[in-house]
């Protein structure tokens, strides 16, 4: 009876560590979703460093506690008898770690490979200069994802902390595109700097990135949404943000926003209910779109002459898709398709909408596999090569000024990598070393080019593969991809989890004509241990 009464206590003392770790966890959570994305100082100029000085503050904090709390978890679980199940053997462990985990264990494995074999060890650990992402904040990065993932219980005033926080972005980002300067923000800028930057996110590319990343997470809370007052908050955020979305005036946005779209799409292509909340989502994306043309009107008539506004005139993608007669096609479909499934659900009839998933999306797979076909025989030639009836060609090849000169970083950014030793092929040249392995090469050319040095790829692939080589791509995106498809499978089961898909997607596309930051990539990797930690409860309700 003794015996038995100590166990308990046992148990209930790691219990009570468990329980310690869950709530400090909570609070990190809450910080960080409620004042982190809104946190500035000293207006746009000292934003990067501002914001990643606020990160590792709170940061340092949290993995100080919850490390002592975690090892005395441990402590009463090993040292006090508390049984613990032991794999049978390698292979039984590895077989029972999660995905993620492992490409966890491959990506910090290559973090300090990357970092021993670099030219520049100092740099490539602390990341003091450039964009700062050096070893040791990407290994925070690391630990927000793992340890809320495992303990965090996530509470409903974790959303209202992410709405409010977002809410008031997005706000703010639409005045700024309208020239109105609450904050007095743009003060210290240079007025050539004015277009760059919008909102307490800071550069407009950035800023589109990270509507990538919370954009989707409403979509899905609307499409799955029985409360009546939350699914009206959440339109109107919805709306709102896709409004802020044109204000970024950064195409990359409607890249993410178009993934997360299609991703809604094969998830609600399955019956009536799920088309007409998927048509429903869209709707409030045609409100933006419509909205944003008749403001645009309106700011045309009274001559704004708001530096966004102006540059955003000159925009094709926003341009087409808020046109009068794209909204008005739009407008038209959406009633038919709306129209359509409600009759079909009030008579019982039943729509082949799995074969209509299968069929749009090979159709979609096949144009893009044709594209790329396309795009890389029309590289497979010197610049201006082509002539003739092949002449088109020429206008599809990867030139240096391709994307505000993406094409000429991309281009160096692999030759670089090509000449790079077969240990930094396999492990990269450093975090935080881009700038240094491709300037080296190309610095005095850029400078003469460009007035200037470019200390990122504006491509996360080709960033790590630089920084963090084969091995550190591997590790890095095999997180996110196993987290995809980890949650797409449990998706029927538990539809909130359509967000991680969705989110996750997103981001990475926009990604792909962008480069890892720190200000919205500690945001990407505690939306990951967030929308774990659901997994993990939904889960353990089964």
């Amino acid at each position: 009876m003794k015996q038995k009464q100590k166990q308990k206590r046992k148990q209930q003392n790691a219990i009570g560590m468990t329980k310690w770790v869950s709530e400090i966890t909570e609070i990190y959570v809450f910080v960080m979703l409620l004042v982190y994305p809104v946190f500035y100082n000293n207006n746009f100029i000292d934003i990067v460093r501002s914001k990643l000085a606020f990160f590792k503050v709170v940061t340092f904090i949290y993995v100080a506690i919850a490390s002592v709390c975690m090892i005395a978890e441990w402590l009463e679980k090993r040292k006090k008898g508390i049984v613990i199940e032991k794999p049978a053997g390698f292979w039984d462990a590895l077989r029972k770690v999660p995905k993620d985990y492992l490409f966890v264990g491959i990506f910090i494995a290559d973090i300090f490979l990357s970092t021993l074999l670099s030219d520049y060890r100092t740099e490539a650990f602390l990341g003091s200069q450039g964009r700062r992402l050096g070893a040791m904040v990407m290994l925070l990065y690391l630990f927000i994802y793992l340890v809320p993932g495992k303990y965090l219980n996530f509470r409903r005033p974790l959303l209202w902390a992410f709405l409010i926080s977002n809410t008031l972005i997005i706000l703010l980002g639409i005045q700024h595109f309208w020239g109105i300067d609450i904050l007095h923000m743009y003060d210290n800028l240079a007025g050539h700097q004015h277009a760059m930057f919008i909102s307490t996110i800071g550069n407009i590319n950035v800023n589109a990135g990270y509507l990538c990343l919370i954009l989707p997470v409403a979509m899905v809370l609307f499409w799955i949404c029985e409360e009546k007052k939350m699914k009206i908050i959440y339109g109107i955020f919805l709306v709102l943000g896709f409004y802020e979305g044109f204000s970024t005036i950064s195409d990359s946005f409607f890249l993410g926003i178009g993934v997360a779209f299609l991703v809604l799409f094969w998830f609600s292509c399955k019956d009536h209910q799920k088309m007409l909340r998927f048509l429903e989502v869209y709707a409030l994306f045609f409100a933006a779109c419509f909205l944003m043309q008749v403001t645009y009107q309106i700011g045309l008539w009274r001559g704004c002459d708001s530096v966004f506004f102006t540059v955003y005139q000159t925009l094709g993608v926003p341009q087409l898709i808020t046109s009068w007669p794209v909204l008005a096609v739009e407008a038209v479909l959406l009633g038919v398709m709306y129209l359509l499934i409600f009759m079909a659900d009030k008579k019982g009839k039943n729509l082949p909408y799995l074969i209509i998933r299968r069929v749009i999306f090979i159709l979609l797979a096949v144009l893009f596999t044709a594209a790329a076909a396309v795009v890389i025989a029309a590289n497979c030639k010197a610049e201006g090569a082509w002539t003739g009836s092949f002449a088109f060609l020429n206008r599809l090849q990867l030139t240096d000024a391709f994307g505000n000169n993406r094409g000429y970083i991309w281009k160096r950014a692999m030759i670089t990598y090509k000449e790079f030793p077969w240990y930094q092929k396999l492990f990269g040249y450093g975090l935080n070393c881009f700038g240094q392995s491709v300037n080296a090469a190309y610095g005095e050319e850029m400078v003469r080019l460009y007035e200037g040095v470019f200390i990122d790829a504006h491509n996360e692939l080709i960033q790590f593969l630089v920084t963090t080589g084969i091995v550190g791509v591997i590790g890095y995106f095999g997180i996110f991809f196993s987290s995809v498809v980890y949650y797409g499978k449990r998706a029927a089961k538990s539809p909130i989890l359509i967000m991680g898909v969705a989110s996750l997607l997103g981001n990475l596309s926009q990604s792909m004509v962008n480069n890892p930051q720190t200000i919205i990539t500690p945001s990407v990797f505690l939306f990951l241990g967030i929308v774990k930690c659901l997994a993990r409860k939904y889960e353990q309700q089964e």
